[in-house]
């Protein structure tokens, strides 16, 4: 396993995709910019390794689009992009299968995703084959989080930058979740709640604590932005709607 994460640990500047200072990175004509108030007030397989989304190679796209570097166009127009659902080619890692439990643990590749049967299909590293599974079934491997917000002995971790690469009950009895974060500069690895990461651009969260607009609360959308003056996220939910939204109202899925 720790040859495998290796692959994707590096110092790059995580929130480089945002623009300068992680602000405001420029967004795409005709999208529409919405600030929500929470509590509190205020404003793909088929490459050498699925490894090469976080180095070099081309972001995971939306589903049934071609890689450009196969250098022809797609033989049909590609589905519109969708902000709700993982994108194809995102890496992830397989958690709490009761029917296949030999299978936790594992690291696979979104392929597609089946609205009828509302589960991914991952294509799993180490095994070449498939598993349907659902969401929650799914951890995303996120390379670029930020620790954040740490007290007492891991003070001196905040601002440090590394991959998400697992999440993990608090204890057996609790709901609390804790996420895996390995840190790039001190190759350490390290259990934080939601809370202690800022998140990367492409990580698909859910909406929550929305008073403006309670009715957007559990709408899935995928972050595009991080604003560190405003510390708002950029949120987009639609391709022509982002929502600037606090940390406080958005939660990993």
């Amino acid at each position: 396993a720790q040859e495998v994460f290796s692959m994707f640990f590096g110092g790059d500047d995580p929130f480089a995709a945002f623009g300068r200072d992680g602000a405001r990175g420029g967004l795409p004509g005709g999208v529409r910019i919405q600030v929500m108030h929470g509590p509190g007030g205020g404003a793909g397989p088929g490459g050498a390794s699925p490894f090469d989304a976080f180095f070099g190679g081309a972001a995971p796209g939306p589903f049934g689009v071609v890689d450009s570097r196969r250098g022809r166009p797609p033989s049909r127009p590609p589905p519109p992009a969708r902000y709700d659902k993982l994108a194809r080619g995102a890496l992830v890692v397989l958690r709490n299968l009761v029917g296949a439990a030999d299978k936790n643990d594992e690291i696979g590749t979104v392929e597609s995703y089946d609205d009828a049967r509302g589960r991914y299909v991952v294509r799993l590293q180490d095994l070449d084959e498939t598993i349907a599974a659902r969401q929650e079934n799914l951890t995303q491997i996120l390379k670029g989080v930020r620790l954040v917000n740490l007290q007492a002995a891991n003070d001196a971790l905040n601002g440090k930058s590394g991959a998400l690469i697992a999440e993990r009950p608090a204890g057996s009895s609790s709901r609390e979740r804790r996420f895996v974060v390995h840190i790039t500069e001190t190759r350490q690895t390290v259990a934080v709640r939601h809370e202690n990461l800022l998140l990367p651009k492409g990580a698909l969260v859910r909406l929550v604590g929305i008073q403006a607009k309670p009715h957007l609360n559990d709408t899935l959308g995928t972050i595009q932005t991080y604003d560190s003056d405003a510390q708002r996220y950029g949120v987009q939910i639609s391709p022509s709607d982002i929502l600037k939204l606090k940390p406080a109202n958005v939660q990993l899925v």
